[in-house]
C-alpha cells in the first residue's frame, strides 16, 4: 500500500486478482460435476458446462500470476471462488448421503431376490433359495436361513408383525403349499402349516403375490374353500371363513395392522368378491363385489380404512381405476389409471416400459398417504435419446403425481430427476428414489423437503429396488434384486 492509501498492485494485476475467484469458481464447476454426475453431458444445463470449461482454461495462468503478485490476495481469491463454487453445487446436488456400508456380491448365477422386509434395525433381503438379515448399522450378517429340503420361496406376506412374519415355500416344480412363520429379530422357525395350493384356487393364475397376510398377532392363510386365521406365535387356530359359493381365494392382505382384506375368485365371468375381516377376531366387514370380470391383472390394496383398491384389467374396456369405498362399502371415489396422455403405474416404469421387480413380494410405486394417493406418472416423451462421444444413451424422464382421494382431483405433480425406481412411506413421511435422486416428499404440496444425493448406492438405469427408510428419516436401505455384477445386494447410505 503506498503512502497515499492506494494500491501498489498494478491495475493489471488487480484485475488478475479479481478475476481469479471466477476462475476458481468455473474451474471447480467442472471437477465437481465430473466427480459428481460422472460427465457434463448429464443433468448439468449448458451453460454449467461452459463456464466450467472456461475456468479451467484461465484458472491456472491467472493463478500463476497472482502468486508472484500478491500470495495473500491469491489465497483470498481462491477461498472466494471455492465458496461460491461449494454454494452451487450444494444448491445444484441437493444435500449429502454418503455410503455406510454395502454388501458383498452374490456368487455369479445366484438366484435373485423375490423380495425383502425390515424390521427394527434388519433389513432381510430374500431369494429363492435363502433369506439374510443385515444389521442396518453396520452391515453385519445377523442370521440367514434356508428353506427346508429342496424348497424355494414361493411366497411372502407383505408385512410384519410382532417381530415375525410368514414365508411360502415348496419344490420348485411343485405347488406353493407350505408356510412358514419366522421370528425376524433371530431367523428362527416357529411353526409351519399348509395352505391350499394356488392352482387348486383360481385356475391357471399359479403365481401372484399377497396369497398370505399377518395382521393383529395373527396368520391368515388360504384354504380351498376360504380362509383360517392362526396365531402368529403359536399356529393355533383362531378363526375361519368361507368365500361365497363357488368362489376360492385369490387374494389375502393387509390393508393395517388390524384389518385383513381378502379377495376371492369366481370365475372367468363374474366379478371378484372383496371382504374385509377383523384380523384378530374374524369380525365380517365390507364386502363389495368390484367392477372387474375374473381376476385383473393388477389387484392392489392400498389401504383399508377407509378401502382403497387398485384394479387395472387387461381387456381395453375393463377397470383401470383407483376405487377408494366409504365404511358402507359404497365407491365414493374413482381415479381413472389413464388421464389424457398421462398413465399411473403401481410398478416401477421406465417410460411406457413396465419393470416389475421381486416376484413374491413386488416393489410397488403407488402409496396413500392420509386421504392422498401418491404414484409414479408415465407420458409419451419421456425417453431421451443422446449421442456423443460414448456413443447413443437412453434416459428416461418420471414424475409423481397426487390425486385427493376425497373427491378425486389432481393435488400435484413433482418432476423426479430420472424415472421413478421406488417410492416408500416411512412413517408420516413419502421418499422417492429416482437414479441417484432420494428425496422426501410433502404429501400435501409436492414440495421435495429433502433432496439427497446418492453416490455408489444409486440403483442402475433400469432396475427397480426396494427402498428402507430408518433411523428417523436419515438412514437408507436400498436392496437390489439381482446383487451380482454391477449392484450389491443391499446398501446404506445416511445423511450427514
Amino acid at each position: 500500500m503506498g503512502a497515499d492509501g492506494r494500491s501498489d498492485v498494478p491495475k493489471g494485476d488487480r484485475a488478475v486478482l479479481l478475476a481469479l475467484p471466477f476462475g476458481t469458481f468455473g474451474t471447480g464447476l467442472t471437477v465437481g460435476s465430473v466427480l459428481t454426475f460422472g460427465d457434463l453431458s448429464g443433468r448439468g444445463p449448458g451453460w454449467f458446462a461452459l463456464v466450467g470449461l472456461f475456468g479451467t482454461l484461465f484458472t491456472i495462468p491467472l493463478l500463476a500470476r497472482a502468486i508472484g503478485t500478491d500470495r495473500r490476495f491469491a489465497l483470498v481469491g481462491l477461498l472466494a471462488g471455492g465458496v461460491l463454487c461449494a454454494g452451487l453445487m450444494y444448491a445444484v446436488t441437493g444435500e449429502d448421503a454418503p455410503t455406510v456400508w454395502r454388501a458383498a456380491h452374490d456368487d455369479p448365477g445366484s438366484a435373485k431376490a423375490v423380495g425383502s422386509w425390515r424390521d427394527g434395525d434388519l433389513v432381510v433381503r430374500v431369494r429363492l433359495d435363502r433369506l439374510t438379515a443385515y444389521r442396518v448399522p453396520d452391515g453385519t450378517v445377523a442370521w440367514r436361513w434356508t428353506p427346508p429340503g429342496r424348497d424355494v420361496v414361493c411366497a411372502m406376506s407383505r408385512t410384519t408383525d410382532a417381530h415375525t412374519s410368514l414365508v411360502g415355500h415348496a419344490p420348485e416344480d411343485g405347488d406353493c403349499d407350505q408356510v412358514t412363520a419366522l421370528r425376524l429379530d433371530s431367523g428362527k422357525p416357529l411353526w409351519t402349516d399348509p395352505i391350499a395350493p394356488w392352482n387348486d384356487m383360481a385356475g391357471e393364475y399359479t403365481s401372484r403375490p399377497d396369497v398370505v397376510a399377518v395382521g393383529n398377532g395373527t396368520a391368515v392363510l388360504p384354504t380351498r374353500s376360504g380362509w383360517r386365521a392362526v396365531g402368529l406365535a403359536d399356529g393355533h387356530e383362531r378363526w375361519s371363513a368361507r368365500a361365497d359359493g363357488s368362489c376360492a381365494p385369490l387374494l389375502t392382505s393387509t390393508g393395517s395392522a388390524e384389518a385383513v382384506v381378502t379377495v376371492a375368485y369366481c370365475g372367468t365371468d363374474r366379478p371378484p368378491v372383496l371382504h374385509t375381516y377383523a384380523a384378530g377376531t374374524g369380525r365380517s366387514g365390507l364386502r363389495v363385489r368390484l367392477p372387474a370380470r375374473g381376476a385383473p391383472d393388477e389387484l392392489i390394496v392400498l389401504a383399508s380404512d377407509p378401502l382403497t383398491v387398485w384394479v387395472k384389467e387387461s381387456t381395453i374396456r375393463g377397470t383401470q381405476a383407483v376405487l377408494r369405498y366409504d365404511r358402507r362399502g359404497k365407491l365414493s371415489t374413482t381415479i381413472p389409471l389413464r388421464t389424457g396422455a398421462l398413465e399411473l403405474r403401481a410398478t416401477p416404469s421406465a417410460g411406457t416400459l413396465d419393470r416389475p421387480a421381486f416376484a413374491v413380494r413386488p416393489a410397488r410405486t403407488a402409496v396413500v398417504s392420509g386421504d392422498t394417493l401418491i404414484t409414479s406418472g408415465v407420458r409419451p416423451g419421456d425417453r431421451h435419446i443422446s449421442s456423443g462421444h460414448g456413443g447413443t444413451s437412453v434416459s428416461y424422464g418420471g414424475r409423481l403425481v397426487a390425486y385427493s382421494l376425497t373427491d378425486g382431483h389432481e393435488v400435484w405433480r413433482a418432476g423426479t430427476r430420472s424415472w421413478v425406481q421406488a417410492l416408500t412411506v416411512h412413517g408420516d413421511q413419502v421418499w422417492v428414489l429416482s437414479g441417484d435422486q432420494l428425496a422426501q416428499v410433502a404429501p400435501d404440496t409436492g414440495r421435495f423437503v429433502h433432496d439427497i444425493l446418492l453416490h455408489s448406492l444409486a440403483p442402475d438405469t433400469y432396475t427397480s429396488p426396494d427402498l428402507w427408510v430408518t433411523g428417523g428419516g436419515r438412514t437408507y436401505a436400498i436392496v437390489n434384486e439381482d446383487g451380482t455384477e454391477g449392484q450389491r445386494p443391499v446398501g446404506v447410505a445416511r445423511l450427514r
